[in-house]
């Protein structure tokens, strides 16, 4: 199918479309209004290599050590994003906020609040919660379990190869930002654009109606030698005028 098969499917479906695309963009802001607010609070951990105590003079080779301890760090940041949006550190995050803060939460609540991204050896840990002092304990648990007991869930930081260290302690709660509010409604209205967008083709292939001239052609294979031209609607009720007065005469 052609481009062109294609704008003109859009364009024949584009009420539907268009209003689809609307209401979904209006969904998405009434929604974004009254959605109770989300705080967020972070956390920023630099994971890094132990320096060798190799020397050059040892007879063993100092940048080769250094080269894999880099590597290995590289690979615990990687381990560690995927340890922190387990069950098991969940767990252990909701105990220390229930001892410390008295809030019971599940580890499946705290799981769906945590969202890990990392970029070279720094991982960050965002809680979101609509209570900003909920988002603020969550994190806080977060950094005591990475800063005390971080050996739990990794052999190499047990064994003193990898080191984490606390770059940003859990920061202030902040409301989500209008930036972020504009992005979660053009993704919504885009994504609902693509859906009715696929499905107008869908509809229009099993319609099996033939639109235009090529339409025709690609359907009979076989190409169209004439065409008859639309009459305007006013040369249309023009020739019908004279027709009805014979029949009513």
């Amino acid at each position: 199918m052609s481009i062109q098969s294609y704008l003109r499917i859009l364009g024949a479906r584009r009420k539907l479309i268009l209003s689809v695309t609307i209401v979904a963009f209006i969904g998405s802001v009434v929604l974004a209004l009254i959605w109770p607010n989300a705080y967020e609070s972070s956390v920023r951990v630099h994971v890094q290599a132990v320096p060798p105590t190799a020397t050059p003079e040892s007879g063993e080779s100092y940048y080769s050590e250094e080269y894999y301890r880099q590597v290995l760090a590289q690979y615990n940041i990687e381990d560690f994003s995927e340890i922190v949006q387990g069950q098991a550190f969940a767990a252990s995050v909701s105990d220390i906020v229930a001892e410390r803060y008295g809030l019971q939460f599940t580890p499946k609540q705290i799981e769906d609040s945590l969202r890990s991204t990392h970029s070279h050896r720094i991982l960050e840990l965002t809680f979101v919660s609509d209570e900003p002092l909920v988002a603020q304990a969550l994190a806080d648990a977060a950094q005591t379990l990475l800063e005390t007991r971080a050996g739990d869930y990794s052999l190499t930081v047990r064994e003193g190869l990898v080191s984490l260290t606390i770059l940003d302690p859990a920061t202030d709660p902040e409301a989500t930002s209008l930036v972020r509010l504009g992005l979660d409604i053009f993704a919504r209205t885009l994504v609902a654009f693509l859906l009715i967008t696929g499905l107008a083709f869908v509809l229009e292939v099993l319609s099996g109606i033939c639109r235009s001239r090529e339409d025709v052609e690609e359907a009979l294979r076989i190409p169209v030698l004439m065409t008859i031209p639309p009459i305007p609607q006013q040369d249309l009720a023009t020739a019908q005028g004279p027709l009805e007065d014979s029949t009513e005469s």
